[in-house]
């Protein structure tokens, strides 16, 4: 009768089971991982997302691994839903049939049997489970690459990609038919094309001329178009030069440029796909007056740059300040020691680059540059003597109007050491080197054998790649390459 009894028990459990499963987070289930039913589906007939980390493909073919995902559901099912919901109806059977024995010592005994029976069986099964489990771990260890002892991941080869795919393949060997994975029903099988990646493609746009009418197309390639007219959704982030404009519907810039300048924005650019892939470059304009020369462009200088233009150009910049002409006296007075022909229009070219001749400058760095030549005060320190300095050099001494004068002829000192070095004489170079130290004019072994604007050997500020193999854009000197053209311009157009 007993037997009868438990024997119904199970088969309830077994029966409700399934229900349950769907309803909570049960261990293993489904027990089957692969090639099940058709993705769920709303009311509306649209198919449900797969959520969470571990959820399931409803439709994805089975493959080896499944074999011992199946292996280890099964363990997961028995141990963490079927044993402990057996045993606790078995528990509580057990004690229904001590409390209501009585006097009846074979239902008493029964009870006691069926506790004992329970309690062992439970220790065996999770003996079972821990001695299965480190077995699998041992025989399949090249599948085991679970962070924890209790769990494995097998992990298979990745198919090889056809020759000819219009998405890629998945792990299971699956046709991806969007960026976010959603699977289709078939496999692979050489069928599958990539769709290209969405891009612009425009890798430069040309000088403009003031006067002169412009006209350029932004172009891409790699994605879905809406229909109409406009094919793709454009953006503008910054601002062109004067007298042009940007067709957000076509990505054309037109219009006749009206001042000279160099603009550089950033043009972004988004699809018809679902979702939506965007891409962005940035570009630079260079626009010149009617008669000045044009600088020239390489294609290799837009590596890491937010312009494009020749590094040999000087590169046109506000020159003068109201603040500049009470230092002229001392301008003068040191010039002779920059080693730079023409040394005063230098030191004003420095000046002006600096600091805007605010002699409370001060830079962000650590340790900062401070005063009007935005001097260190550790390399302050090294020249002081030779312009009569007794005083400790800090940031605040070099900040301070009273020592205004004695600053410029510290950084004339300096100028002149740096001609004593790979930098040279030209203010090209010693501007270099005042920007970036000394180790900036040294001979670029990522440029080496090619010839700088100057003549000799590219230098490290100026060549424009980080590695022999010229992928890896030079970022490093990024600033000295701006700053070397643009003292070289004040330079030459000095503004007080």
């Amino acid at each position: 009768m007993f037997g009868k009894k438990l024997l119904l028990i199970l088969i309830l459990v077994l029966l409700l089971i399934p229900s349950f499963a769907f309803a909570i987070d049960v261990p293993g289930w489904p027990i089957v991982p692969c090639g099940l039913n058709a993705q769920p589906k709303d009311s509306a007939g649209n198919e449900l997302p797969k959520t969470g980390p571990d959820a399931y493909d409803y439709t994805k073919a089975c493959g080896r691994c499944d074999l011992f995902k199946l292996l280890k559901n099964l363990i997961d099912f028995t141990v963490g839903a079927l044993m402990p919901a057996v045993a606790i109806l078995l528990f509580v059977w057990a004690g229904f049939l001590i409390l209501l024995g009585g006097a009846n010592t074979n239902l008493v005994a029964q009870g006691r049997q069926i506790f004992s029976t329970t309690f062992f069986g439970i220790l065996i099964m999770l003996s079972a489970w821990m001695i299965t489990n480190t077995l699998i771990k041992s025989i399949g260890s090249n599948y085991d690459k679970a962070n924890t002892w209790w769990q494995f991941t097998c992990v298979e080869p990745v198919p090889a990609q056809p020759s000819t795919f219009k998405y890629s393949c998945n792990q299971n060997n699956q046709c991806v038919v969007n960026p976010e994975g959603t699977y289709t029903t078939s496999n692979c099988d050489n069928q599958c094309q990539s769709g290209a990646t969405f891009s612009i493609t425009t890798s430069s746009l040309p000088n403009g001329t003031v006067g002169q009418s412009y006209n350029q197309t932004i172009r891409v390639s790699g994605g879905t178009p809406f229909t109409g007219s406009a094919l793709y959704a454009w953006i503008q982030l910054g601002s062109l030069p004067a007298g042009l404009s940007f067709n957000t519907a076509t990505g054309v810039i037109l219009g006749t440029p009206t001042a000279v300048g160099t603009s550089t924005f950033t043009i972004r650019v988004t699809d018809n796909s679902s979702p939506p892939k965007s891409a962005e470059k940035q570009f630079s304009i260079v626009v010149v007056g009617l008669g000045m020369p044009t600088p020239t462009t390489s294609p290799e200088l837009t590596c890491g740059q937010p312009w494009e233009q020749n590094l040999c150009q000087p590169r046109q910049m506000t020159c003068g300040a109201s603040a500049c002409n009470q230092y002229i006296s001392a301008i003068n007075q040191y010039s002779n020691r920059t080693g730079v022909a023409n040394g005063a229009n230098f030191l004003k070219a420095i000046m002006i680059k600096e600091s805007a001749c605010n002699v409370t400058a001060q830079s962000d760095s650590t340790p900062p540059s401070c005063g009007l030549m935005q001097l260190k005060a550790s390399t302050a320190a090294i020249y002081k003597d030779r312009c009569g300095v007794t005083a400790d050099i800090t940031c605040d001494w070099l900040k301070d109007s009273i020592n205004a004068t004695a600053s410029i002829c510290i950084a004339a000192e300096y100028m002149g050491a740096l001609t004593q070095t790979s930098c040279g004489g030209t203010p090209r170079g010693v501007a270099a080197g005042y920007n970036g130290g000394s180790g900036a004019c040294g001979n670029s072994v990522d440029c080496a054998g090619e010839t700088s604007c100057a003549g000799g050997p590219v230098q490290r500020w100026e060549c424009l790649y980080d590695n022999p193999q010229q992928n890896i854009c030079n970022t490093g000197y990024a600033e000295t390459r701006d700053y070397a053209t643009k003292v070289l311009y004040c330079y030459n157009n000095p503004g007080f």
